[in-house]
């Protein structure tokens, strides 16, 4: 679900406690939604039911991962700045990860 952000800046702000079965239950269904904590608990207090991410959004959202990348790297080359290689081979391990877990859940 995909709806107009508000134009409203939040400016309250609260401290939850969780017990670890409450925790992990947010956790589990955050990353099924593909939302932040902050999104899904504003959604479901909006009422509004919140379903799995599409798989087609998460290969998308992965795809512009990988280009911001690249876009990182050729912006560091230029402006003279060292990568640190190992950092960038983790990222994209990673990233290739995830995108196989993807691949899985479509069956």
């Amino acid at each position: 679900m995909r709806g107009k952000r508000s134009t409203e800046k939040r400016l309250r702000e609260i401290k939850v406690r969780f017990n670890d079965a409450e925790f992990e239950k947010l956790m589990e269904e955050t990353a099924r939604s593909g939302l932040s904590r902050e999104d899904f608990c504003r959604r479901i207090l909006a009422g509004a039911e919140v379903t799995a991410a599409h798989p087609e959004d998460l290969s998308r959202a992965i795809v512009r991962l990988r280009d911001a990348e690249q876009m990182i790297i050729r912006s560091a080359g230029r402006n003279g700045m060292e990568l640190d290689a190992g950092g960038t081979d983790s990222l994209l391990m990673t990233l290739y990860e995830a995108e196989k877990d993807i691949a899985a859940s479509c069956g």
